[in-house]
């Protein structure tokens, strides 16, 4: 999904207390996109409330749920859906036994149709079709795959065992322990603490790594587990282990206007505070139009140059995430990390590393 985070303010939308990474304003883009289009409510409109069924239950609320069922595992998403399923289901007029029908609900109050049930649990169509004729026919036992029972054996791939399983979460672990950073902000649950890997690691580039790891230790390349394997392992037990997306400055202004609303006393004092954010949020917009606006002058006429010049980062040397009891009373060397960008066709940047003497 490609989309400009810098477009998508939490603040805004009643969610500054969750943390501004890749999933979360994925989730806030794709339900932007969702709330946005009326014709994804297909429901017959209420005499008195005009607003569509989502639309009814608020984004921010709308959000919460949606994001709860987006991190239950497969197993625990198809229990909870049968569960409701049994509560929504009500007898035909024609009294046929055979064909159920099914009343949605947000809540006790709130009635939804089944487009936006479906986006609610994050779901296919096909997928709740199959819930609820196995619901019929089994009840709340768990829905295994057809193609379970005639699984063909091959010797050739590595059997995912626990051992294996936590051979790979132990790797994830010590590699982040020693190469990633703690996430700064805090989390709105009490889910595991998010632990950020560089910009330059990948998927990939660790996997090749625990590749190396195993082929040196048990000397057995052929029983090492398949990229994709590892990489869902890694989905499934150490989530909270990310990579940093490249990003740029934050910028004081819009981090003292967040840190306001979560101390406002009253509603009126954050409706002041939220229109003073969006109104330097439009006028940093506006900017962001013109620098886009001359780059793209800069790449169709030759006589117009777009040159950036920035001090990208202060680092120090030597770096390491163990603090060592002595290395608490000393302090590193810094260098600063200023960088100049002719923009165009083919970006060219030199960067000049200063150190602090």
């Amino acid at each position: 999904m490609s989309f400009d985070s810098n477009t998508i303010n939490l603040a805004e939308l009643e969610l500054d207390d969750y943390e501004a990474n890749e999933t979360v304003l994925a989730a806030v883009h794709d339900l932007k996109n969702f709330f946005g289009n009326p014709s994804n409510c297909n429901c017959q409109e209420n005499k008195k409330d005009k607003r569509k069924c989502f639309e009814r239950i608020g984004f921010k609320n709308f959000f919460e749920r949606y994001f709860e069922f987006k991190s239950l595992e497969d197993k625990e998403l198809d229990l909870s859906i049968k569960t409701q399923l049994m509560i929504f289901q009500f007898d035909n007029e024609n009294n046929n036994s055979d064909i159920k029908k099914y009343k949605y609900q947000y809540n006790a109050s709130i009635s939804i149709c089944q487009n936006v049930f479906l986006k609610l649990c994050n779901i296919t169509e096909h997928r709740l079709k199959t819930l609820q004729a196995h619901l019929q026919t089994n009840g709340l036992e768990e829905r295994t795959h057809g193609n379970l029972r005639n699984i063909p054996v091959v010797h050739s791939r590595a059997l995912v065992d626990n051992e294996t399983a936590n051979m790979v979460k132990q790797f994830i672990l010590q590699y982040a322990n020693i190469h990633g950073l703690p996430s700064p902000l805090r989390l709105r649950d009490d889910s595991e603490p998010i632990t950020y890997l560089p910009t330059e690691k990948t998927y990939t580039s660790i996997y090749y790594e625990y590749r190396n790891h195993i082929s040196s230790v048990f000397n057995q390349p052929e029983n090492i587990i398949k990229y994709g394997t590892f990489q869902n392992l890694w989905h499934q037990l150490t989530p909270n282990v990310k990579f940093q997306s490249a990003a740029s400055d934050l910028c004081d202004i819009c981090e003292s206007f967040k840190q306001s609303l979560k101390s406002a006393d009253n509603d009126d004092e954050k409706e002041n505070i939220k229109f003073d954010f969006s109104q330097h949020h439009d006028a940093a917009e506006l900017e962001r139009q013109h620098y886009n606006k001359i780059l793209e002058k800069s790449k169709n006429d030759l006589s117009v140059t777009h040159i950036c010049y920035d001090w990208a980062q202060s680092l120090t040397a030597p770096y390491s995430p163990w603090q060592v009891g002595s290395i608490y009373f000393k302090t590193p060397f810094i260098t600063h990390l200023f960088g100049v960008c002719k923009t165009g066709e083919i970006n060219q940047q030199l960067n000049y590393i200063i150190g602090e003497d």
